[in-house]
């Protein structure tokens, strides 16, 4: 312990051991200290613990910008982002869910953004929170969240990634779901995936090939060979014209006596009758 330690408060103590039983000592009322330690503090250890004690959300996100240490920025964005959510969602005053919503938009979080969307208590802040959605798995998790057909339907349908497509397909558990997904999805192998994997028998059924399409498919074609031949038929062969219509039309000659004679013999044997 330095001479300049006795003057000091512990939590700024060279001793790091004395700083950290001293940051763990604050409380939420020593917000300002907290908020100090977490911003300057050199040793990670006591910048987290400064971290884990902060209730304010504004802070938070201020440190999950500026931290050097990785880990701490995502340990800082996710405590904003748990109590911007929890703002966003009452239903007590709409001002307080605007603000937390902007502040989820500044923090760039998309999965907490799609909770919002999902649990919002006043419409119009899920309705922002919707529009403001624009990664794919955020989008999947609003997807598989709701209880709305229209949200879930809307969610699939700006879905763009054919991963996240298929990924949905295969492990979701609830049929209108899976199917919403394999109507976007194309390509013969990410089907024979689905059609293997998925969860649900409905897709596995949907995602395979349509036997009945192909075949109507193939008795079009038929049709169509068909009338072409019949159409061919139609026109006159120049090579070998067909004969004139007073040939076709000539009364045919008897084949036999009988077939000569039984016209005038008629009359008499109807007499004798």
């Amino acid at each position: 312990m330095g001479f300049v330690d006795l003057f000091r408060p512990k939590y700024r103590h060279s001793d790091v051991r004395v700083r950290l039983e001293a940051v763990r000592a604050l409380t939420s009322d020593e917000a300002d200290i907290l908020a100090t330690v977490a911003r300057t503090d050199k040793d990670p250890g006591v910048r987290r613990v400064a971290i884990e004690k902060l209730d304010e959300a504004e802070v938070l996100a201020e440190i999950a910008r500026r931290d050097a240490d990785n880990a701490l920025r995502g340990l800082a964005s996710s405590r904003a982002a748990g109590m911007w959510v929890s703002s966003a969602c009452q239903d007590d005053d709409e001002q307080l869910a605007e603000a937390a919503l902007q502040g989820l938009l500044s923090l760039g979080d998309q999965r907490a953004l799609a909770e919002v969307a999902n649990r919002a208590a006043i419409r119009a802040i899920r309705q922002q929170a919707t529009d403001e959605l624009k990664d794919p798995r955020a989008l999947a998790e609003l997807a598989r969240a709701t209880s709305s057909p229209e949200v879930r339907q809307a969610a699939v349908a700006r879905i763009e990634d054919l991963e996240v497509l298929r990924a949905v397909a295969v492990d979701s558990s609830a049929k209108e779901l899976g199917l919403l997904a394999v109507e976007r999805l194309g390509g013969r192998e990410v089907l024979e995936q689905v059609a293997q994997k998925a969860k649900t028998k409905a897709v596995r059924q949907r995602a395979r090939p349509k036997p009945r399409k192909d075949a109507e498919m193939y008795c079009a074609d038929a049709r169509t060979r068909q009338h072409e031949h019949d159409r061919k038929c139609d026109q006159p062969d120049k090579k070998h014209p067909l004969p004139h219509a007073s040939i076709l039309t000539r009364p045919s000659r008897p084949h036999n006596r009988i077939g000569s004679v039984l016209p005038a013999a008629l009359p008499l044997l109807i007499k004798a009758q």
